[in-house]
């Protein structure tokens, strides 16, 4: 295997196998959460979306920095990596005094977010723990900000796998202590959300610490600074990061507030908890593709056009098997798995959990554009489209949301806010990224991709309606036994389908020989 794959692979092995073992431990976490701390559903939603904003003010700048690293880190000038370090610790210590500004004026916006009287307890210790998510915001601007984005640069980030998994498990298993040593108590809410916060404080102590052992050049004390037109270079690519993520923490969280300000805290409780189980499933598919984009960067620095379309297909046809098997699955067993891991009391319309599996589908199957223009740094072009994807969005949640709300109810409302953000992503930023990558890579048109995921994913949707139809004969048996039955179904049967869906498709045979290559590695490095 060339270096490149070899990378990928370890990056691939190391983001997902912990991954999966984390996926798990969270889900435990999560259970005796909705157990013993069921009445902190929806504040606790709507704290981490509120204050996703806090992360606005990394603007990007870090992805931008790792991206210029990456031709230093090959032709191994140290003093050019050793400039950039400085400048990149610099900037995040400006940015950590901004953030701790911007939550301060957070804090005044809150109490218009949520109707105090739907909660049980009131607003000083809704305050204690945004104390508490304000302080994790702003740690990592202070301590070792640059040695993670070297690493990344470098293609090894799968070194500090064992960190991080040790640091993920320690974690949890203190949340399952304290939750089962303080019960329902407002002191075990203030221990689930400080644990992490500690233990992440340690762990990049110990990440920084390993990484400057590993890499002892990064100490070195640049002779000079970066010039003029590299620092150009970094605001222009930083500019169109800045916007684009600023629009992705804008729509990953709008939902839940306006959920919340719309409906109610109460419903986004429940809401929240089917969002959950989409989320753990997309921290598991997200972690195989985003651990691959320095490899995309590495291979858009020495590949031919050629090589990069046919990695590009691959990457897709992974993609859409991935991700619709997932989404069907979600979308099939959902409904009795609530009612024995949450109750059937937190059971919302099956409108709901359907939408929010299309939405997570053609999130997905966008994956090998997304890769190739984060990693190819395509962060200026169409700089501005995230800005009217936003807008569009917050407009049709709440016009949509609010109509459907008081037409059909709560449920209806939901799948309202959520079908906003599909509308606004197929209207602007899906043809538009792939317009994007297909012209400024690989120098063609993209009206045969938009084709080919159009009738991919209504493929897709007919696959998932027969299963789907197929399953709802195992209604009225007992729960456990309709899961088991539908889990069969969904390997067997959805598998069998997206064979079907794919097997034509440019980029099949070679993405199945790069699962094969994966695989032979992981059973050889046994």
């Amino acid at each position: 295997m060339d270096s490149r794959t070899s990378n990928s692979v370890k990056n691939i092995l190391s983001g997902v196998g912990i991954k999966l073992f984390l996926l798990i431990l969270q889900f435990a976490s999560k259970t005796l959460f909705v157990k013993y701390l069921d009445a902190y559903l929806g504040i606790n939603s709507l704290l981490s979306s509120a204050l996703s904003y806090l992360n606005i003010t990394e603007l990007g700048i870090g992805t931008a920095i790792n991206f210029a690293m990456y031709k230093p880190i090959a032709d191994n000038d140290t003093e050019k990596i050793s400039q950039y370090i400085k400048y990149y610790k610099k900037i995040y210590h400006i940015l950590g005094l901004i953030t701790i500004a911007l939550g301060v004026l957070i804090a005044f916006i809150m109490p218009y977010l949520f109707d105090i009287n739907e909660l049980s307890f009131g607003y000083r210790e809704i305050y204690i723990i945004y104390v508490l998510y304000i302080v994790n915001a702003c740690f990592g601007y202070f301590v070792f900000p640059a040695r993670g984005g070297f690493l990344a640069a470098c293609q090894k980030e799968y070194k500090l796998t064992v960190i991080n998994f040790i640091g993920s498990i320690v974690s949890i298993l203190l949340q399952l202590v304290t939750m089962m040593l303080c019960g329902k108590s407002f002191l075990s809410f203030v221990l689930y959300t400080a644990i992490p916060i500690i233990v992440s404080v340690i762990q990049r102590f110990w990440s920084g610490i390993c990484i400057e052992k590993w890499y002892p050049q990064i100490k070195l004390k640049p002779s000079g600074g970066l010039s003029r037109e590299e620092k150009k270079n970094l605001y222009k690519n930083t500019f169109g990061l800045a916007i684009e993520k600023i629009c992705i923490i804008m729509n990953n969280s709008v939902d839940s507030i306006i959920i919340s300000a719309l409906i109610g805290i109460t419903i986004l409780g429940k809401y929240s908890l089917y969002y959950t189980i989409i989320s753990l499933v997309g921290g598991f598919t997200s972690a195989m593709f985003s651990s691959l984009a320095p490899s995309i960067g590495n291979l858009n620095s020495v590949g031919n056009t050629t090589q990069k379309k046919s990695v590009f297909n691959e990457l897709y046809c992974i993609s859409v098997w991935v991700y619709g098997f997932c989404a069907i699955s979600y979308c099939v067993i959902i409904q009795p798995f609530m009612v024995v891991w949450a109750g059937e009391d937190k059971l919302l319309n099956c409108v709901v959990p359907i939408t929010i599996g299309l939405n997570f589908l053609l999130g997905g199957m966008t994956s090998a554009v997304t890769g190739f223009r984060n990693g190819c740094g395509l962060y200026y072009r169409g700089r501005y489209r995230p800005i009217v994807y936003t807008i569009l969005n917050v407009i049709f949640s709440l016009s949509i949301g609010r109509f459907l709300s008081m037409q059909f109810g709560e449920a209806w409302g939901i799948v309202g806010i959520v079908s906003a953000t599909i509308i606004s992503r197929m209207a602007i930023t899906w043809w538009f990224d792939a317009y994007i990558v297909f012209k400024d890579i690989f120098m063609e048109n993209c009206k045969t991709y938009l084709m080919r995921y159009l009738l991919d994913f209504l493929a897709i949707v007919v696959a998932g309606t027969i299963v789907y139809v197929l399953c709802l004969c195992l209604s009225g048996l007992n729960p456990w036994i309709q899961i088991l039955l539908m889990c069969i179904i969904c390997v067997l049967l959805v598998n069998g389908l997206m064979w079907i869906i794919l097997h034509r498709s440019p980029g099949f045979k070679s993405a199945k020989n790069r699962v094969y290559i994966v695989l032979t590695h992981i059973f050889r490095s046994k």
